[in-house]
């Protein structure tokens, strides 16, 4: 069971994280950057999944930082901007983590993106 730190500002998408896969892992969210780093400063987590854009602390700058905090940490980028068919969008999503998801997303492709950047990590998901 991994325990994964969704960050949404939308907290309706952590309630999807949590209903969709908190059966098989354990789910905490934040809705807010900032929160989420003193969150990631007070316990290990396997996997963030994290919204690009954010007030306070969007979700490049809270990668650097929890990257930063738990070098380890698996990451997957989440967002209604990304676009999987667009070279330059897939390449600005893939610099910051290795697994991509565009939102909306559905049940099948949540947990596509949490076994990828588990295993990514040599993690079993």
């Amino acid at each position: 069971m991994a325990r994964i730190l969704v960050v949404d500002d939308d907290p309706d998408v952590i309630e999807l994280c949590k209903i969709f896969v908190g059966d098989s892992h354990e789910i905490s969210g934040e809705t807010d950057g900032v929160r989420a780093i003193e969150h990631l400063r007070k316990r290990a987590f396997d996997l963030l999944i994290t919204d690009v854009r954010m007030p306070g602390c969007n979700g490049f700058r809270l990668i650097h930082q929890a990257r930063a905090i738990q070098p380890a940490l698996a990451v997957i980028v989440m967002s209604a901007l990304y676009n999987a068919h667009d070279p330059t969008s897939r390449a600005i999503m893939e610099a910051f983590a290795p697994v991509a998801m565009e939102k909306p997303f559905g049940l099948r492709s949540l947990h596509a993106a949490i076994s990828a950047a588990l295993v990514v990590l040599g993690r079993a998901a």
